[in-house]
């Protein structure tokens, strides 16, 4: 699974926030690799879905966060008494950008299986930023995973 979420900026200064889901585990989709930081530029999966106002292509990134995580990993982490894997990574990556603050960017966060990037501008409220595109991220896999059946 490869969910990442970008606070772009057009060249006429709108600004957006695009989200991306791409799977590994469907038809089409290639093994996931050894090396999980690959996975955005080499082997981000299949998009599954793309959620954006601005027409992608020439507009500057401001911010984003990337999730990386083998499928099975980013299910099976979830306790049999949650209700929704979106609710579950929520508490557990959502404050993960207060612990950061102050830390050189990247911030590369590892939790269990799953690998979290996050660079922005650092003239951005980054804690604030961080967590901006984190919920935007678990939206939209809150809607493709509720209307896909998953946990």
């Amino acid at each position: 699974m490869y969910l990442t979420a970008q606070h772009v900026r057009s060249d006429a200064g709108a600004e957006d926030l695009q989200v991306y889901l791409h799977l590994h585990d469907v038809p089409g989709g290639e093994p996931f690799p050894p090396n999980p930081l690959s996975v955005p530029q080499e082997h981000p999966g299949v998009m599954v879905v793309s959620e954006t106002k601005l027409p992608p292509g020439g507009n500057g990134v401001l911010a984003y966060v990337d999730v990386v995580a083998p499928d099975a990993a980013w299910r099976d982490a979830i306790p049999p008494w949650s209700q929704s894997s979106t609710a579950w990574w929520s508490e557990r990556l959502g404050p993960l950008g207060e612990l950061m603050v102050g830390r050189e960017l990247p911030w590369v966060i590892e939790v269990g299986d799953v690998h979290v990037i996050f660079n922005a501008m650092p003239t951005l409220a980054l804690g604030q930023e961080y967590e901006s595109l984190v919920d935007v991220a678990l939206g939209v896999w809150e809607r493709w995973r509720s209307a896909h059946n998953w946990r």
